[in-house]
C-alpha cells in the first residue's frame, strides 16, 4: 500500500517504531517484541511528498543544489555558449567524482527538518517524524543559452530514509540520546538495541514521476529563488526543536501511544524477551505495571495495588515485606486476567496471598499457593517466599 507523507502521524510512526503495528497493542505482553524482530517498512508517494509533503522544501531549496548553481554562474558568464548538455557531462566539467552511492555529490541536496520553516503548522511533525531528508537530481538536460538558459528534463527524487533516534546530524543525535530515548524509548521497545527502525521508502513508479512537480527551471526562477529561499525558510533552532518534541511527547502520551507514566496511576515498566529479568515496580508508594517478556523474570511490586503480568515463562512475584500490600492484578501470559481487589489487606499473613482470586475470563486454571499464584499452563507463576 502506498501512502501520502499526511498519512503518516507522530503517533502512528511511534507506534510502529516501538511495538511494530499501526496501533498500540491491547495486551502489555504483545508490546515486547524479540530484539531480531524486524522493523516496519512503509511506502509513500515521491511526487505527493514533493509536491505537498515535507519535501516541497526540497523543491524550494533546488537553487541550492551546487551543479544548478555551477550551471547558471557558468551560463551568465560565457552568455555566447550555446549548447545543450547531460547530466553527466556537466558532472564532469564542473570536477565532481562519483561517491560510493553512484551519485554525483553536487547533485544530492539534503535538508534538516528542524532547521525549516519553523512557523509552518506542520513543524512538530516534520521535525519528529521525518527528520532529516534528501532528494537527488537523477536526470537533467542543461541547455545554455545565455539569459535564456534552462534546465530540463528534471528527475528529482527523494532518498528512502528511515525512523528511528538515530542521526548523522550532531543536533538530532543528541536530542536522540537525551531526549526523545528516555521519554519514549526508555525500554528499547522499539530500539531493539540500536538495530531496529522504520524504513521510509518511495515507490518505484512515482519516483520516476516526479517531473510533474518541477520538469523545467529557468534562469529567471533561480535568479528570484538563489538565496531568497534559503535565507526565508531557515529560521528553526534548537530551541524550537525542543519545543516541537515537547509537544509530540505530550501528544504520545495524551493518546496512549506511550504510558511510561500513567494518568495518576504511576509508571509502567517493561522487561525484554532476551532471558530472565529482574523487575520491580518504579515507585513503591505509587499504582504501577510491570511488564516480564518471556523468560523466567523475577517482580517486585509495592504496596499499592499493582498489576503484574509475567509474560511467558515460570515467573516469580516477591513482596517487599516492609510494607502492606493491597490486592495485586496477577496475570500470567495471555491466558487470563485476574480482577484486582481493591480492599484487599495482606497485612495478616505475607505468607499468602491474601486477595480473593476473580478470573474475568477463565480461560486457563488458577489455584493459590503459598505466596502467589500457580498457573498451569505455558507460563506459571511460582512461589519465592
Amino acid at each position: 500500500m502506498t501512502l501520502t507523507s499526511k498519512d503518516l502521524t507522530s503517533e502512528e510512526v511511534t507506534s510502529w517504531f516501538l511495538y511494530g503495528t499501526k496501533d498500540v497493542p491491547t495486551y502489555y505482553g504483545d508490546r515486547i517484541r524479540d530484539s531480531s524482530a524486524p522493523g516496519a517498512t512503509l511506502t509513500f508517494d515521491a511526487v505527493e511528498f514533493l509536491a505537498s509533503g515535507p519535501g516541497r522544501y526540497l523543491i524550494q531549496l533546488f537553487s541550492d543544489l551546487p551543479i544548478v548553481r555551477e550551471f547558471f554562474a557558468r551560463a551568465l558568464s560565457n552568455p555566447t555558449r550555446h549548447e545543450t548538455v547531460s547530466l553527466d557531462m556537466l558532472a564532469g566539467e564542473i570536477g565532481d567524482k562519483l561517491n560510493g552511492s553512484g551519485n554525483w555529490p553536487s547533485t544530492v541536496l539534503s535538508i534538516v527538518n528542524f532547521k525549516i520553516d519553523a512557523s509552518n503548522p506542520d513543524y512538530a511533525d516534520r521535525t519528529y517524524v521525518w527528520g532529516s531528508i534528501s532528494a537527488i537530481l537523477r536526470t537533467a538536460t542543461f541547455v545554455f543559452d545565455g539569459d535564456k538558459s534552462t534546465i530540463k528534463n528534471i528527475n528529482f527524487r527523494p532518498a528512502n530514509t528511515d525512523f528511528d533516534f538515530h542521526s548523522t546530524e550532531f543536533v538530532t543525535n543528541t536530542g536522540g540520546a537525551l531526549k526523545l530515548i528516555p521519554e519514549i524509548d526508555p525500554y528499547q521497545l522499539g530500539d531493539g538495541g540500536g538495530t531496529r527502525k522504520v524504513d521510509l521508502v518511495f515507490d518505484s513508479a512515482s519516483k520516476d514521476a516526479t517531473g510533474a512537480v518541477l520538469s523545467n527551471y529557468s534562469l529567471a526562477r533561480f535568479a528570484s529563488e538563489v538565496d531568497v529561499n534559503h535565507n526565508r525558510l531557515y529560521n528553526g533552532s534548537v530551541s524550537t526543536a525542543n519545543s516541537a518534541v515537547n509537544q509530540v511527547i505530550d501528544r504520545l502520551n495524551t493518546n496512549g501511544i506511550i504510558d511510561y507514566r500513567r494518568k495518576n496511576e504511576g509508571y509502567t515498566v517493561y522487561g525484554t524477551n532476551e532471558g530472565s529479568d529482574e523487575l520491580a515496580v518504579h515507585r513503591f508508594d505509587q499504582l504501577g505495571v510491570v511488564v516480564g517478556g518471556k523468560g523466567d523474570d523475577v517482580i517486585l511490586g509495592g504496596h499499592k495495588s499493582d498489576t503484574l503480568i509475567g509474560g511467558e515463562g515460570t515467573d516469580a512475584v516477591r513482596y517487599d515485606l516492609e510494607y502492606e500490600f493491597y490486592g495485586y492484578t496477577l496475570i500470567a501470559g495471555r491466558a487470563a486476567r485476574v480482577a484486582r481487589n481493591k480492599n484487599a489487606d495482606c497485612r495478616a499473613s505475607i505468607d499468602r496471598l491474601c486477595t480473593p482470586v476473580v478470573l474475568r475470563r477463565p480461560l486457563s486454571r488458577f489455584v493459590i499457593t503459598s505466596g502467589a499464584l500457580s498457573h498451569k499452563g505455558t507460563s506459571k507463576w511460582r512461589n519465592t517466599l
